[in-house]
């Protein structure tokens, strides 16, 4: 009964917590809820059982209402440490075309996408190696555990690409996963239960599936024409320095067709700067749907 009304407590103040910082990020949201289910369940392991301790708990801790307080003014300080003060957009005098050239959420973005591939394979055979073969195990119940272990590991996959999303996406993430479930028997009907209804496990499940289809897309849209203003840009440099010091190597470009490939170079490398920023900016919003808990 006691422990009943210790996880009462614990969830009505949650609740509150989320209310009072309705119209926040939900990111930040998920953040604040972490840090205060944690707090609470590592000091009721610690205090007194006899009695019920989160009222005593809660007032250390502070109100919903002063914890969500505290939460924005951390949030600004943040996100001023972070980004500073933006610059007014119409103080940019550069052509809207060609200023993608010094924009670094830009370059930051190629760089996402430079990575997503490799991650989406290791995404994907982690699911598949892990996920598929531990929920066909299930059905004689050999599998069940590790299964769970696969769910679970939702949260760390989630936090990981969070990180990743926030940093070179620009869009806030949780800094924090979710707080796990304790449930009283790995194999229990509650924790199967709990794993089945909790929506956020599969949503996430499916973001890790169907990062690879997308990541050949980028790959194709985003990283192929960066890379070929490279190769179009240094090729007619190198390649004449490479054969005078190798004479076997042939010449794929020589040095007079720089005046071609230079804006050629440059025309990839627009339409790859400009594909980046619009397909990471909706690749942050479609992440963020699928990995935070709302």
């Amino acid at each position: 009964m006691l422990n009943k009304a210790i996880e009462q407590d614990i969830q009505n103040y949650l609740h509150q917590l989320v209310a009072e910082l309705a119209g926040q990020d939900a990111a930040l949201i998920q953040d604040a809820k972490y840090d205060a289910e944690s707090h609470f369940r590592a000091a009721v392991e610690e205090a007194d059982t006899q009695t019920n301790p989160m009222p005593e708990i809660i007032e250390h801790y502070g109100s919903p209402v002063e914890v969500a307080q505290y939460y924005r003014e951390m949030e600004l300080t943040v996100n001023w440490a972070l980004h500073g003060h933006k610059k007014p957009k119409s103080l940019n005098k550069s052509h809207p075309v060609f200023s993608i050239l010094i924009d670094m959420s830009a370059y930051k973005a190629l760089v996402y996408f430079l990575l997503s591939l490799p991650l989406a394979i290791a995404y994907m055979a982690w699911t598949v190696m892990l996920g598929f073969s531990s929920a066909a195990a299930s059905i004689v119940l050999i599998g069940i555990p590790v299964f769970i272990l696969f769910i679970n590991s939702m949260h760390f996959f989630s936090l990981f690409e969070g990180r990743l999303i926030e940093t070179f996406l620009g869009e806030r993430m949780p800094r924090r996963p979710i707080y796990p479930q304790k449930q009283p028997t790995l194999l229990s009907l509650d924790a199967i239960k709990a794993l089945f209804q909790n929506r956020r496990n599969w949503t996430s499940s499916l973001y890790l599936m169907l990062q690879l289809p997308l990541a050949i897309v980028y790959l194709v849209v985003i990283v192929v024409p960066a890379l070929l203003a490279a190769v179009l840009f240094l090729s007619p440099i190198v390649d004449p320095i490479m054969h005078a010091i190798n004479p076997s190597l042939d010449i794929d470009i020589n040095w007079y067709w720089y005046p071609i490939t230079a804006p050629l170079s440059a025309l990839c490398l627009l339409l790859s700067l400009h594909c980046a920023k619009f397909i990471g900016k909706q690749q942050a919003r479609y992440a963020k749907s699928m990995l935070v808990s709302t």
